[in-house]
């Protein structure tokens, strides 16, 4: 079965998978770990606690919430510094799009104020006419 993590929390997790799954299934899967980190996966296991179908995202998938079985105090640990690791990772990927579309701000800013400047210039160089009002 396909798995595509959608949610993570150190008590339940949401998958996107292909096909349902009855509720009260006991699944195991592993999840990667991050390419540095000393462990390349942990193995997880847990039940389904709701299968939905998810027509909105036009694959025709569904949504598993699954609740995890008991983990040792080792994998409880790893875990948590799993998720703690992916929401920095969310955060850097938000800050860095927020500094694209910032510096993208200040170099319009930037061509329409010189487009100014340049107008500005053009219209001293030019010669006044003088006129007198009786």
């Amino acid at each position: 079965m396909n798995k595509a993590i959608i949610k993570l929390t150190e008590k339940n997790i949401t998958l996107r998978v292909a096909e349902p799954c009855p509720v009260g299934t006991l699944l195991n899967w592993d999840i990667q770990m991050p390419t540095d980190a000393h462990l390349d996966k942990i193995t997880v296991s847990g039940t389904v606690t709701e299968c939905a179908y998810a027509p909105d995202n036009g694959s025709g998938d569904y949504l598993l919430e699954v609740a995890f079985s008991e983990m040792s105090p080792v994998d409880q640990a790893i875990l948590r510094a799993y998720i703690e690791f992916q929401d920095r990772e969310t955060d850097l990927n938000k800050f860095a799009a927020d500094h694209r579309a910032l510096h993208q701000t200040f170099q319009q800013f930037s061509r329409a104020l010189s487009q100014f400047i340049t107008a500005a210039e053009w219209m001293l160089q030019q010669p006044t006419q003088k006129v007198t009002l009786h």
